[in-house]
């Protein structure tokens, strides 16, 4: 259960890291005291964001990304999603079939992490 938790916690900082990127880059989240949205329609996507963000990253760590989506909307509080479209397995990086969407590997966070901490080092302000 903890690493349910940690992973959506991860998530939630990947989140917060890709939106302060988008206002880095000039953008604005907040337009007339209404939060505008990154990608209509995907406000908890990972994948989603990172690509319109414009992240360099690699295969595995945008399998990462998309796979910490689910933690971030249900699966590190719920056991399960209110839309069961979120409960369908995906595919993961190295591995043979399909997991459930609450499946984090080791690796998995050891990856997102390193991805966290160049997104952190990349969102620093000069001056």
């Amino acid at each position: 259960m903890t690493d349910a938790v940690y992973a959506m916690l991860l998530g939630y900082t990947l989140e917060v890291l890709l939106k302060g990127l988008w206002v880095k880059k000039g953008n604005k989240v907040v337009v007339d005291g209404k939060y505008r949205h990154i990608v209509e329609g995907a406000g908890h996507d990972l994948l989603a964001l990172g690509r319109k963000v414009g992240i360099e990253a690699t295969k595995t760590e945008f399998d990462a990304l998309n796979r910490l989506s689910p933690f971030i909307l249900f699966a590190g509080r719920y056991p399960i999603s209110i839309r069961h479209e979120d409960m369908k397995p995906r595919r993961v990086a190295g591995r043979k079939g399909n997991t459930v969407p609450g499946f984090y590997s080791g690796k998995d966070f050891e990856v997102a992490e390193i991805l966290r901490n160049r997104l952190m080092a990349s969102l620093r302000f000069d001056g």
